[in-house]
């Protein structure tokens, strides 16, 4: 418990300092990785666990084992799809860097 709410803290400083007005793929992925971060700390807090209920591919299998396994819940999907368009917004955002060692050799 304590890890998730380090994590929804750190995402919510980085929601308040690392965008702007505009960057609205910045407050998918932070109100999605928030959201998620916050429906499995109610889980843990109100039942001592996380419950997950959702298996997309029960029974299917190739070669003899199950295709997904995993079983997972609203929660985790918020999660890992805020990490995926967060790491797309980091992709497409052009670097800093390049650009002020470009004018600092001029």
């Amino acid at each position: 418990m304590v890890f998730t709410v380090v994590a929804v803290g750190f995402v919510l400083w980085l929601f308040g300092t690392g965008t702007r007005s505009k960057d609205w793929l910045g407050h998918i992925a932070a109100g999605l990785l928030i959201g998620g971060g916050l429906g499995n700390l109610h889980d843990r807090i109100r039942f001592a666990c996380v419950r997950d209920f959702l298996h997309p591919l029960p029974g299917v299998e190739v070669g003899g084992r199950e295709i997904w396994p995993y079983v997972s819940n609203v929660a985790d999907l918020f999660v890992i799809v805020g990490i995926v368009v967060l790491l797309i917004r980091t992709w497409r955002t052009p670097s800093d860097a390049g650009a002020t060692e470009t004018d600092a050799a001029t």
